[in-house]
Parts: C-alpha cells; sequence; structure tokens
C-alpha cells in the first residue's frame, strides 16, 4: 500500500487539489465507516477458516472416541488438511479474484439504482467463476493421482488422490459461494454471508460428527462435510441474491455448457494421460516422465475447453477477451486455426 501511495502520490494530490466537496469528514467519521464495511467481510473470512479448525477437533475427538490411535488420526488428518485442501483452494482463489474484480460494478449499479445492469453484472461474475471452477474440478477428478504425486511424492499418494477425486466437486461450490459473498458485500449487504457461514458452519459440523463417529467413515466424513458446508454457503447465498434483487440462475449458461465442454476436456485429457501411463508404465511412472505427460495433458485439455465451450456458446472474440487470459488464448486460438 505504501509503494501504491508513493507511485500515484501526484495524482492523489491532484485530485485533492480540485476536491470542491463542502463537507470535509472527520476521522473517525472515516474509521467508523471502515469498520463498519471491514468488520462483517473479516467475520465471513474467519468463520471460512474456522471450518478447518473445528473439522480438525472434531474428526480427532470422533476418531479418539471410536479407539483409533493418535498416529492413524494425524495420518488421515493430513491427507484432507494438508495435501487436499491447498490444492482446491488455488483454482477457487483464481476463480474468485477474477470474478470478484467486478463486485465494483454491481455496486455502481446498485447505486444508480440501475437493477438490470447490476443483474447483468452478477451474470458476469457468475459465468467467469463456472468458467474456471467447473473445468478445474473435472481435472482435478481426473488427474487426482498424478497432480498429488507431483505435489507431495511421498506417503500416501494413492489415499490423498482419492479424497482429492471426491472432494474435487468442492471448487465450484466454494467458487460460487466466495463470489456470492462479495457480491451480497457490493450490493450493501456485508452481514448476510456472515450469517450464511455461521449456519452452514454449524451444518459442517453435525456433519462432520456424526459421519466421522457413527458411520466409520474415517476423513472421508470430513470430506463430506466440506462439501456440505461449501453447496450450504452457495444456496443460502443464492436465496438471498433472489430475495434481495430478484436474481435467478441461468442454468444452462452457467453450468451446462461449461460442464459440457468440461466433460469432454476430461474424456481427452483421461485417454491422453492413462493410456500411455498403463501402456508404458515402466516408463510413465517415472516422476519426470509423469510430470512432463500431466502437464502436456493440461495444456491440451485448456485448449479443447476452450474450443468446444466458445464454439458451443457462440462466444464472441469480444467476450473471450473478458475472460482470464482470454485475449492471449484467442492468439493462440487462431494461430492454430481453431477460432
Amino acid at each position: 500500500m505504501g509503494f501504491m501511495y508513493i507511485l500515484r502520490r501526484k495524482m492523489y494530490l491532484k485530485q485533492v487539489a480540485s476536491d470542491r466537496s463542502a463537507k470535509d469528514e472527520t476521522y473517525a467519521e472515516v474509521f467508523r465507516t471502515i469498520f463498519l464495511m471491514v468488520t462483517p467481510i473479516i467475520f465471513a473470512t474467519c468463520i471460512y477458516n474456522a471450518t478447518a479448525i473445528v473439522d480438525q477437533n472434531i474428526f480427532t475427538y470422533a476418531m479418539s472416541w471410536r479407539g483409533v490411535e493418535a498416529m492413524e488420526i494425524s495420518r488421515q488428518y493430513a491427507l484432507f488438511g494438508y495435501r487436499f485442501k491447498p490444492i482446491v483452494n488455488i483454482p477457487v482463489a483464481l476463480s474468485s479474484a477474477t470474478s470478484t474484480a467486478l463486485i465494483p460494478a454491481v455496486a455502481t449499479a446498485m447505486a444508480s439504482n440501475d437493477r438490470q445492469d447490476a443483474t447483468d453484472k452478477i451474470n458476469e461474475c457468475m459465468r467467469l467463476s463456472t468458467f474456471i471452477a467447473i473445468p478445474a474440478f473435472i481435472g482435478l477428478a481426473v488427474l487426482s493421482y498424478p497432480v498429488i504425486r507431483i505435489l507431495y511424492p511421498t506417503g500416501d499418494v494413492a489415499g490423498a488422490a482419492l479424497i482429492l477425486t471426491f472432494g474435487a466437486i468442492s471448487v465450484i461450490f466454494y467458487s460460487l459461494s466466495t463470489v456470492t459473498n462479495g457480491v451480497l458485500q457490493g450490493l450493501g449487504h456485508p452481514s448476510i454471508p456472515v450469517r450464511n457461514a455461521a449456519i452452514s458452519l454449524a451444518i459442517n459440523a453435525v456433519v462432520a460428527f456424526v459421519t466421522v463417529a457413527f458411520t466409520g467413515m474415517g476423513v472421508m466424513g470430513v470430506l463430506l462435510s466440506t462439501v456440505v458446508y461449501s453447496l450450504s454457503v452457495m444456496i443460502l447465498n443464492a436465496a438471498a441474491l433472489r430475495k434481495i434483487l430478484g436474481y435467478t440462475h441461468d442454468m444452462k449458461k452457467l453450468f451446462i455448457q461449461p460442464l459440457r465442454a468440461a466433460l469432454v476436456m476430461g474424456l481427452v485429457v483421461g485417454v491422453l494421460f492413462w493410456g500411455p501411463y498403463k501402456l508404458f508404465p515402466q516408463i510413465f511412472d517415472r516422476y519426470i516422465m509423469s510430470a512432463a505427460l500431466t502437464a502436456v495433458c493440461v495444456l491440451i485439455g485448456v485448449l479443447v475447453y476452450a474450443v468446444i465451450y466458445t464454439k458451443s456458446t457462440g462466444m464472441t472474440d469480444e467476450e473471450m477477451r473478458r475472460l482470464p487470459m482470454g485475449t492471449r488464448l484467442l492468439v493462440i486460438l487462431r494461430k492454430l486455426h481453431l477460432r
């Protein structure tokens, strides 16, 4: 922040000099406004991060209650907390950062009392989110084993890969819940995401305890509770948006179109990776060869998804440029005569 201030100081001073507003706000008023706006956002983020602490404590207690040894409890939770969660957070962060950049536009539209423009901006936020999240979900599910092996080559690779395969769908729910959090804050309702996150955390705690303590699912019970938590936040936020703005999802554009393209991408990537891996295990079971094959499959998957999605949706060049790295992707597709 200090660097950006130094970089733009001259511009700020010019804006101050040209300011003709009659009223000067006191520091107390400014800090009060910041406090009232930021505090709910911090609480919502706090509750999101608290799920990891709640899950770990419930899992440890429930497994101990079942008579499982501490070493086994730590081993199982490590697969979830220290391998699955960091990987899932990467596409969620990318999806959320890309789409929430449009949230100020939502706030501006509401300030102008243009509800239709606000709805259009929300649609764009949502589409950007699922454009990234859905292929990430399919890609992680299909390539869970090589991804885990590249990032965490030691330990129970197969166990962590199984968790990633079944838990990858939470990428979609987390991405949409994070975006809708921001949209609700942009609409001037920062307390609603806090309430929804708190309700979902309570549901998460109940599901985690029941599945771990009484069903013998072990760490898969915590995984299920995490998916339920992200789904619950997404549903509650969507209900709040419908109530405040009358906003409803366009299921075809939001889910069906990207899912259709992602499924084809997943099929292609699955054949490209698992075909050579099964036919020539002595070659592609090596770490370097497996990593190289995975990287090639990911690049091909990106191109396949982009081509199918843009062709099936009739996306224009201008719409494509608004996507993450859309301009660069457009250039590549044109060079390959795919556009």
